[in-house]
């Protein structure tokens, strides 16, 4: 008699549409928003965005780029203006023709916005981003 053995077939896994859904324990974080002086929210109050976050790095040619991290803390749209404003080491603003207007975003309820800039010469120093609401 010959033994032979069978292998059983690989289980295929079966795929079920899911949605994950992360979120903090608290549905409103305490901000510091002093930490973030640089965000100027002109008529927006603080319960109703959260400046979440600054990041800077450098583009590969030695220009400063910055992202603000913002959430929208209600259940309604926010229609906000902003502008960056880059200063000099003395604190002088810098001039950018090809940004001296002010950009619209709409902030979408409960979720995260982000700005991103990125200086008009590498010999910027800091920045200052200004936001409105657009009634």
């Amino acid at each position: 008699a010959v033994s032979v053995s069978v292998e059983p077939e690989p289980v295929q896994p079966v795929y079920v549409p899911q949605v994950n859904t992360y979120a903090t324990a608290a549905p409103v974080a305490a901000i510091d928003h002093a930490a973030y002086r640089q965000v100027i929210l002109d008529g927006i109050q603080p319960q109703w965005v959260a400046v979440q976050d600054i990041r800077r790095s450098r583009t590969n040619d030695g220009y400063a780029r910055v992202q603000v991290l913002v959430k929208n803390l209600t259940t309604a749209p926010i229609r906000t203006r902003y502008r960056f404003d880059w200063q000099d080491a003395a604190g002088v603003v810098v001039q950018d023709p090809d940004h001296d207007g002010w950009e619209k975003m709409t902030l979408i309820p409960g979720d995260d916005g982000t700005f991103t800039s990125i200086a008009p010469k590498t010999d910027c120093a800091d920045f200052r981003l200004r936001m409105k609401i657009i009634q």
